[in-house]
């Protein structure tokens, strides 16, 4: 009873000293993780080359990919599949922007016609793309759908992205190519032919007497 007594007296005192535990802990906490700015990068699920990539858009795309593909893919497969796709939009685009290349309005819609052929609801009688049924179909859009519109910017503006890639790997490709001495090397290692004649003389045929040292 004694003892009860003296905690309860003492009661006061002991929240005071649980409380300021709590708050050291919570303090410490907020430090580890960069001070009270650290909640607004809780949004952000990694960083690469400086530049920050949003969960909520990293979400919203591993969402979008696991639908088209339906039942043909896990999450594991499509959140990883997104985040090698956004390393390499990070790494390359930095190496794109360095570069000055941009995307022509030309390219643009070459692809967005490749995308479009098959679709049968922009094509003619013919059977053919008809690129003014691709027009109206994004006016309609614009005027009736604002967010499926702003999904149509995205999936061109991601287009932009390809068109400068495309240039990009041209590129780099064109300055690997072997050059005119490399291809003529080449070709003499492959075609050019010697005749000779050679005679094979064993050293353990010769006797150790004929076989002068020097100490040079």
């Amino acid at each position: 009873m004694a003892v009860l007594n003296k905690i309860r007296q003492r009661s006061v005192f002991l929240i005071i000293i649980i409380a300021l535990a709590l708050f050291s802990f919570v303090l410490a906490d907020v430090i580890r993780n960069g001070g009270l700015s650290s909640q607004s990068s809780q949004n952000v699920i990694a960083t690469v080359n400086g530049e920050e990539i949003g969960r909520e858009e990293f979400a919203r795309e591993v969402e979008a990919f696991e639908r088209n593909m339906g039942r043909n893919i896990s999450t594991t497969q499509a959140v990883n599949r997104i985040w090698d796709q956004k390393l390499r939009e990070v790494i390359l685009e930095e190496q794109v922007e360095e570069l000055g290349i941009r995307a022509g309005e030309g390219q643009i819609t070459n692809l967005v016609r490749s995308q479009m052929a098959g679709n049968p609801n922009f094509t003619n009688e013919a059977g053919m793309f008809d690129e003014n049924r691709l027009r109206e179909y994004v006016a309609n859009l614009k005027e009736t759908s604002p967010e499926a519109y702003q999904q149509w910017q995205q999936f061109t503006s991601n287009l932009a992205k390809t068109a400068k890639l495309n240039t990009y790997y041209n590129m780099v490709s064109a300055g690997v190519g072997a050059t005119l001495l490399e291809g003529e090397q080449a070709y003499r290692l492959q075609n050019d032919n010697i005749n000779m004649k050679f005679v094979q003389i064993p050293y353990s045929s010769i006797p150790d007497s004929e076989v002068e040292v020097s100490k040079s």
